[in-house]
């Protein structure tokens, strides 16, 4: 398989670097100039606050997220810590950084042990990676893989879960071996899918769609602006209690079949704009492609839901059948 491009490449860095500080000085230069003009209020000041922290993030992010080799990851990772497990000499090491330190996911197939190096996050507000955490095999409820721009496998535990880039040589094995280890998906464990990303999208964009249609008409640019920030960051929460109320209460997956829905209706309108020659800019066609599109990826998303559901049920069954003496 073809790996992805390891770290952050020099060139996205200088760029994201270069934009990143443009905004962080741009920012209190144009409070300074909002103050001098007398347009400076509180909501103006609130949305150039937002941005300059997101400009200091990236800035912080361009200077020190480190690119390692597997030698350099190999070199750093063979200092004892006393927090190490006991790792089978047979076990399979999958070694990656993770942008600022080196992790790794060791895979014991005998003893059925899954230790994790700097990667495992718990599920709790704002948690880092723990230095190691080790679970067994029966533990781990999922294991996703998504594609985009490379490949990565996301491992889901009962606690928290692990994000394994497909960036450093041996990623295949490792996801074969897991794959075969965990070929199911349990149910209420939706939010921790790597479509939740997708989710949010939607979930922002509906929140900003329905804060610009309550806007009032005489509002300031900058009411708008704030009203555009709240009513993407209540879109992002209320999706995540959707898809983690669906998921509690129905037994039911939203993560897939909505964010595929939004994968299908960016594509329906990607065809809508390319083919405007034979349908020009009405409406109700490209309305009609985009809707044909989020039904098809929604139904998509259905489908592979429910064939991940027959898989657990499937190996439920074989794990009851070969306890039973």
């Amino acid at each position: 398989m073809k790996q992805a491009q390891a770290g952050f490449p020099l060139f996205n860095r200088i760029v994201v670097f270069v934009l990143s500080l443009a905004l962080v000085i741009g920012c209190p230069i144009a409070i300074v100039q909002a103050g001098r003009k007398g347009e400076l209020d509180a909501v103006t000041l609130f949305v150039f606050a937002v941005f300059f922290l997101i400009g200091c993030g990236c800035v912080w992010l361009s200077l020190f997220c480190r690119n390692r080799s597997p030698a350099q990851l190999a070199e750093e990772q063979s200092f004892p810590s006393a927090e190490q497990p006991d790792i089978s000499q047979d076990a399979l090491v999958y070694r990656f950084s993770n942008g600022v330190k080196s992790a790794a996911i060791h895979v014991d197939t005998v003893g059925r042990l899954i230790h994790f190096h700097n990667c495992h996050i718990p599920r709790q507000f704002l948690a880092s990676a723990a230095e190691w955490f080790s679970c067994d095999v029966d533990d781990v409820q999922a294991a996703h893989v998504f594609r985009y721009r490379g490949e990565s496998l996301t491992v889901v535990t009962s606690s928290g879960k692990a994000l394994i880039p497909g960036i450093s040589p041996g990623y295949a094995e490792l996801r074969d071996t897991v794959k075969e280890l965990v070929p199911f998906t349990r149910p209420g464990f939706s939010t921790d899918h790597p479509m939740m990303g997708v989710v949010y999208v939607c979930g922002a964009l509906t929140g900003m769609a329905t804060g610009f249609l309550l806007t009032p008409r005489n509002a300031t640019d900058s009411t708008l602006g704030l009203i555009f920030l709240v009513g993407a960051a209540l879109g992002v929460a209320g999706s995540y209690g959707l898809v983690r109320a669906a998921d509690r209460s129905l037994k039911a997956d939203l993560a897939q079949p909505i964010g595929f829905a939004t994968v299908g209706a960016m594509i329906g309108l990607g065809i809508a704009r390319a083919l405007t020659p034979l349908i020009g800019w009405d409406v109700m066609p490209i309305a009609a492609i985009a809707s044909l599109g989020t039904v098809a990826g929604a139904w998509f998303g259905v489908c592979k839901q429910s064939k991940e559901r027959r898989s657990t049920s499937v190996s439920g069954f074989a794990n009851k059948k070969s306890r039973t003496p």
